[in-house]
């Protein structure tokens, strides 16, 4: 009986065994394991380093496969001067750096000194900041308060907890931190400032990050909070109108309870620089016709030259354009002059300029794994890219080794690949090298 018994307890522990083999030989990693160094996982927010040399890719980690999300440091001189695709088939080698960050990143912004770097995160909100070198191949944020944390200590690292502004402010007010904007005071001199929109709150968070400028214990100055009528902020722009003076746009959904369903509209908010300094309120509201107001606004892409806000709708999928330029009093016009219909559920967007002064907007749809290319002049489909089930996710554009190329995170596919925009006719724009290794090629399960 004795020995039976033992043999039960063999079976069992044999079984345990084999399952704990099949789970590491299927890529099972507990939610403690670091996420590789080589490899981006989800990525999401792409920016581009001045010299167009390197590359910042937040991943994030958005199956909590791993304990932490990462901002990863891609060399394209690397990935773009492959000498040998048979020993590195993904230009893995290109990934040439890579910090720990908290998961669920958004969208990451350079400063207008291209030395800092911001990525706001969304598990335990927190906008992260780093020191770039000065040739941009290299990112730090202090040293880790411990291990199996993020890299990034608490002078690069701020909570975004409403009190920050005020003890009175929700905890729940700077939650599902989405996309920044740098932009430099007129009205305060030599002064520059981080703003932030908030995916689920109605607000937009604003830091004072002027170099040597007095900042609190966590690295950053908080200036203000801006709470709107709204229940969603997406994305933010900022206009530089011909008589000198700025505005920031922001993207607002207000969501409407009815006793079927939920109903949505969207608007612009506009303000002045010094209206949001002074927490005096928006200058206006920019109402969208009847047509286009139940959509939800993903993106905003300010044209300085044609003094044009294009504004990038999901169903309705559109593209409107906003008349920016300046009245009288010196506020913009604000007008609605064009729109264009889009394929389905058009995610980001990014303007293209050519060395033929070709302008191009290239939208990526997330669900159709498509890049559509527009010309920003006649607004027409002149070209698509279509990247089998790969989720393009965050897109920019940029210029090197003289080409213009388009950087494109693929969420899906867990890879970013570039693309050659710089021929005058769009139809051969192509995909010249992808970076990191394909979902398929991994050994792991979604």
């Amino acid at each position: 009986m004795k020995c039976h018994s033992c043999f039960l307890h063999l079976k069992k522990w044999a079984a345990l065994l084999l399952l704990v083999h099949v789970l590491l030989a299927c890529g099972y990693r507990k939610r403690g394991d670091a996420p590789p160094l080589d490899e981006f996982y989800f990525p999401t927010g792409i920016s581009v380093h001045p010299s167009g040399r390197y590359l910042y890719v937040a991943s994030t980690n958005w199956d909590s496969r791993y304990h932490a999300g990462q901002l990863s440091v891609v060399d394209l001189e690397l990935a773009l001067n492959q000498a040998d695709l048979n020993a590195d088939p993904y230009s893995k080698r290109a990934i040439i750096g890579a910090k720990k960050i908290s998961s669920f990143a958004g969208f990451s912004t350079l400063s207008s000194r291209y030395s800092k770097l911001y990525v706001p995160t969304r598990e335990n909100p927190t906008l992260h900041l780093f020191d770039l070198s000065a040739d941009g191949a290299q990112v730090s944020c202090g040293e880790p308060p411990y291990i199996d944390s993020t890299d990034c200590d608490s002078a690069h690292s701020i909570h975004l907890v409403g009190s920050l502004f005020s003890d009175k402010t929700p905890k729940s007010a700077l939650h599902d931190a989405y996309q920044g904007l740098i932009f430099n005071s007129q009205t305060h001199t030599q002064q520059e400032f981080f703003l932030l929109s908030h995916l689920y709150s109605g607000a937009l968070s604003m830091f004072n990050v002027t170099p040597g400028a007095p900042m609190n214990p966590s690295g950053f100055k908080p200036q203000s909070l801006i709470g709107l009528p709204v229940d969603a902020t997406t994305s933010v722009a900022l206009v530089n109108t011909q008589s000198h003076r700025q505005f920031i746009y922001t993207a607002a959904t207000l969501l409407q309870n009815g006793t079927q369903s939920i109903t949505t509209t969207s608007s612009l908010f506009f303000f002045e620089d010094t209206q949001l300094l002074n927490q005096t309120g928006a200058q206006g509201t920019i109402m969208l016709p009847a047509e286009y107001n139940a959509g939800r606004i993903n993106a905003l892409l300010a044209h300085q030259a044609q003094q044009r806000l294009f504004v990038m709708l999901r169903q309705p999928d559109a593209i409107l354009v906003i008349d920016t330029q300046d009245t009288p009093n010196g506020v913009p016009k604000n007008q609605l002059v064009q729109s264009f219909a889009l394929e389905r559920n058009p995610s980001v967007m990014t303007l293209v300029r050519n060395h033929f002064g070709q302008e191009f907007i290239y939208v990526a749809s997330f669900d159709e794994n498509s890049i559509q290319i527009i010309d920003a002049q006649y607004f027409n489909r002149v070209g698509r890219i279509y990247i089998d089930d790969a989720g393009p996710y965050g897109i920019e554009s940029f210029d090197y080794q003289g080409k213009t190329l388009v950087a494109v995170s693929l969420f899906k596919n867990d890879q970013v690949v570039i693309i050659d925009a710089s021929s005058a006719d769009p139809t051969k724009h192509q995909v010249i090298s992808a970076i990191g290794t394909p979902v398929s090629k991994k050994k792991i399960t979604r």
